[in-house]
């Protein structure tokens, strides 16, 4: 019988088929194996309206490899003003309130596109599958100025949560200050 050590001349420690120390397995080059819905948000967001120094660009860049399901956007408003028209703005039975589904909704975007007055570009919505969505946060900055500045200690909060087709899930806020 002849004694084996492993880990010693930088073999491969771990038992077969598990992983363990990440030697042997998953050395084709393929990358991130990860399946699961991810949401990558910039960092939260303070700006002055008075400066005029929002950001030109905010984007939740969200992925699913298993497709799609639901994106549900929800919006904490900074203050009185603003959680009154988020609540009484009718998305096709829902509000950012209590959370739109982006995912199919054309109600979203027409209604959005009508709201081009008031300085939200258009928003075009994913489509159920879909593997990635870019939702532009930004596009709601100019809107959110005409409600003035945040409350004290408060910000508008962009709460999201992904579903894919396999049932799992990933939220997360971007939080946006605005001060006069």
């Amino acid at each position: 019988e002849i004694p084996v050590d492993p880990g010693t001349d930088g073999g491969d420690t771990e038992e077969p088929g598990t992983g363990e120390d990440g030697g042997g397995e998953g050395e084709d080059g393929e990358g991130d194996t990860n399946t699961n819905p991810t949401i990558q948000l910039p960092a939260d967001i303070t700006y002055s309206i008075s400066a005029g120094d929002a950001p030109e660009s905010a984007d939740a860049i969200i992925k699913a490899p298993a497709g799609l399901e639901s994106v549900i956007v929800k919006i904490d408003g900074g203050n009185a003003a603003f959680r009154a028209i988020i609540n009484d703005l009718d998305l096709g039975g829902s509000n950012f309130t209590s959370g739109v589904d982006l995912v199919g909704n054309s109600t979203f975007e027409g209604i959005i596109a009508d709201l081009g007055a008031m300085g939200i570009d258009p928003i075009s919505v994913p489509a159920k599958g879909d593997t990635e969505y870019i939702f532009p946060i930004a596009s709601f900055f100019k809107m959110l100025n005409i409600y003035k500045a945040t409350d004290p200690g408060d910000s508008h909060d962009f709460i999201i949560t992904v579903q894919d087709k396999n049932g799992e899930s990933v939220e997360d806020v971007l939080k946006v200050t605005i001060k006069e």
